[in-house]
C-alpha cells in the first residue's frame, strides 16, 4: 500500500482548486445562413472568454435582403452585437429580392436596402424598400442620384417599375485649428486648408526667444516635437509654450542684481538676504514666487518704471527675524504684484522700514476670503507708501513708536465681502511717543464696508482720517466707514474725519477701466 503525507494531499488539494478558478470559461459562437447561398455572416464562428462582446454582421449577395436573426438571437438590427455567455447557434435569414431595384455605387460606400411593404397579389410591382447608404471610413454620404434625390439617409422608394438608383460618397475632408498658449507658433507639413481622411501630417512647434515648448493640448497630447498627425477628423490643437524661467532659491550673501537678460525668474525656494547684502530687481523683471518667500534681513530694492513694471506673481515678500542693531529695508517702485504676500506678520521680532510707491498690488495679503495684512510693525525709520492701488489686497496694519508712516494718494478698492470691524484699507494699533500715521489725500472705493479702524483695548491706538476722499460726501456714510470709540467703548478714541475731500486728489491713481 501507498501511504500519502497529509501535507501532500493539501498541496495536491490547493493546485487543483486554484486551476479550477483562476481558468475563465470558454464558449462556442456557431454561425449560419439560410439559405446557405444568399449571403454570409462575420465572423462565421469562433470560441470566446466569457463576457466577450462579439458584433455579427450579416452581408447579403446579390438579389438578396437580410431579413433577420434566428436561434440565440433574435430582431434585424445588423450590425447587431451579443454577449458571450453560453455556446450559442445563430442564424442570419435572407429573402430574394423579386423586385427590379439597380444600386450603383459611385465612391466607397455600400447600401442596405429594408422591406418596408411588400407587394400584393394584386399588383406586380408595389413594394417599399428603405435605402440606407452606409460610407466606408473615412468616406461621407453625398446623396442620391437616379430615381432617388436629394441627401436624405434612410430614403424610402416605391418600384412601381423598373428603379435604379446611384449612391454618391465622397471622401471626407477635415480642417486643423491650432491655437498657441504663450509665445511661439505652429507649422504643419503640408501646410493646407482641408486635410483627406487618412492623411499624413506633420506638426511642429516653436517657441520664441526666451520661450520653451511644453507640451500639446486638445485632440493631441504630450509633448513630442515634432508630432505626427493622422487625420481622422476635425481636430483642434493647442502648442502650450512657457517662459525660459532662471530658477532663484538660497541665500544671497553678496550684492545681487536680478537684469532682464536673465528674466523671468522663478522661486524654487525660499531665498534669503543677508544683512549687509542688497538684492536689486531692475525694471521689466517678471518673478514668479509659486508661494514662496523672499526673506529680508539686508535691502531690498524693487526698481521698476513707469514704463516698465516689475512683474511679481505670487511672491511672499516679509521682514527677516532680526536684531535692532542690523537694520532691513524693503523699497519697491512701480511693481505689479499678483497674488503672494508683503511685509505680512510673521511671528517674531522685525527691525527696519518699508518704502512701496506707485505700484498696483491685487489680492496681496488676501486670497478669496482669506486674509492676513500688510504689518508695519514699530518700523525703525519712517515709512512711505505712497501712490498705489490695493485691489482685493489685505489692510494696512499700524504700530510705531519711533518713526512715522506715511499712507498717501493710494486707491483701496474692494470688489468682494468686506468685513464688518476691521477697516479693509487701514488700521493703527500703537502710536507711542509723537510718533504718527499721515493718512492723507487717499481715496476709500468702498462705501459699503469697514475703511479705517482701531482695534479695541489698545490704548495707545490713534488715527486722523481728516483730508480723504470717501468716495461719497455724505457724514453718516463716512461715520459707517469708521470703526472707532463712537462703535465700541474699549477703543481708545474717535476718528476725526472732517474736513474730507469732495473728489479724488488729482496725484491719487484712479482704476483702470478694464478693472471696473
Amino acid at each position: 500500500m501507498i501511504k500519502l503525507s497529509i501535507p501532500f494531499l493539501l498541496t495536491s488539494l490547493l493546485l487543483v482548486t486554484n486551476c479550477s478558478t483562476e481558468n475563465t470559461p470558454i464558449y462556442t459562437l456557431s454561425t449560419n445562413v439560410n439559405p446557405s447561398e444568399a449571403g454570409l455572416v462575420n465572423p462565421p464562428s469562433g470560441e470566446y472568454d466569457e463576457g466577450t462582446e462579439v458584433e455579427l454582421m450579416a452581408t447579403p449577395n446579390e438579389h438578396w435582403i437580410f431579413n433577420g436573426w434566428q436561434g440565440d438571437h433574435s430582431g434585424s438590427e445588423n450590425p447587431a452585437t451579443i454577449t458571450m455567455n453560453s455556446d450559442k447557434n445563430i442564424t442570419a435569414l435572407f429573402i430574394e429580392r423579386e423586385y427590379p431595384l439597380t444600386i450603383e455605387i459611385i465612391g466607397e460606400g455600400t447600401v442596405s436596402e429594408e422591406v418596408i411593404q411588400a407587394k400584393t397579389e394584386d399588383y406586380p410591382f408595389g413594394t417599399v424598400v428603405q435605402l440606407t447608404a452606409n460610407p466606408t471610413e473615412g468616406w461621407g454620404f453625398v446623396g442620391w442620384e437616379g430615381d432617388l434625390d436629394g441627401n436624405e439617409n434612410p430614403k424610402t422608394i416605391t418600384i412601381d417599375e423598373d428603379k435604379s438608383v446611384t449612391a454618391v460618397f465622397e471622401i471626407q475632408s477635415f480642417s486643423i485649428t491650432v491655437q498657441v498658449e504663450g509665445k511661439g507658433n505652429v507649422t504643419l507639413n503640408p501646410e493646407k486648408d482641408e486635410y483627406t481622411h487618412g492623411e499624413e501630417i506633420v506638426a511642429t512647434a516653436e517657441a520664441e526667444e526666451g520661450w520653451i515648448f511644453s507640451h500639446w493640448e486638445g485632440d493631441i497630447t504630450g509633448d513630442e516635437n515634432p508630432i505626427n498627425i493622422t487625420v481622422d477628423g476635425y481636430k483642434n490643437i493647442t502648442a502650450v509654450f512657457e517662459e525660459n524661467r532662471t530658477e532663484l532659491k538660497g541665500i544671497i550673501s553678496t550684492n545681487t542684481i536680478l537684469g532682464l537678460s536673465e528674466s523671468p525668474y522663478q522661486l524654487s525656494g525660499k531665498v534669503q538676504i543677508a544683512y549687509g547684502t542688497t538684492l536689486e530687481i531692475e525694471e521689466g523683471v517678471k518673478i514668479y514666487g509659486g508661494n514662496n518667500v523672499i526673506e529680508v534681513f539686508g535691502d531690498l530694492l524693487i526698481l521698476g518704471s513707469n514704463s516698465s513694471k516689475v512683474k511679481l506673481e505670487h511672491v511672499h515678500i516679509q521682514p527677516g527675524n532680526n536684531s535692532i542693531d542690523e537694520l532691513y529695508h524693503i523699497e519697491i517702485h512701480h511693481a505689479k504684484m499678483i497674488g503672494g504676500e508683503l511685509y505680512s506678520p510673521g511671528g517674531g521680532s522685525t527691525y527696519g522700514s518699508i518704502t512701496l510707491k506707485n505700484s498696483f498690488l491685487y489680492e496681496v495679503n488676501r486670497s478669496g476670503f482669506t486674509e492676513t495684512f500688510m504689518y508695519i510693525w514699530y518700523p525703525q525709520n519712517d515709512s512711505y507708501v505712497e501712490e498705489n492701488i490695493f485691489y482685493n489686497a489685505g489692510r494696512i496694519s499700524i504700530g510705531h513708536r519711533d518713526a512715522d508712516v506715511y499712507v498717501r494718494n493710494n486707491l483701496f478698492f474692494r470688489d468682494q465681502e468686506l468685513s464688518n470691524e476691521i477697516g479693509y484699507a487701514i488700521e493703527n494699533w500703537a502710536s507711542y511717543d509723537n510718533s504718527k500715521t499721515v493718512l492723507k489725500n487717499n481715496t476709500f472705493a468702498n462705501t459699503q464696508g469697514i475703511a479705517v479702524s482701531l482695534p479695541s483695548g489698545y490704548d495707545s491706538a490713534s488715527l486722523d482720517a481728516t483730508e480723504n476722499y470717501w468716495n461719497t460726501t455724505s457724514s453718516a456714510v463716512i461715520e459707517g466707514m469708521i470703526f472707532d470709540k463712537n462703535d465700541d467703548l474699549s477703543v481708545n478714541e474717535e476718528i476725526p474725519f472732517e474736513p474730507f475731500l469732495n473728489e479724488a486728489d488729482s496725484n491719487t491713481p484712479v482704476l483702470p477701466d478694464s478693472l471696473k
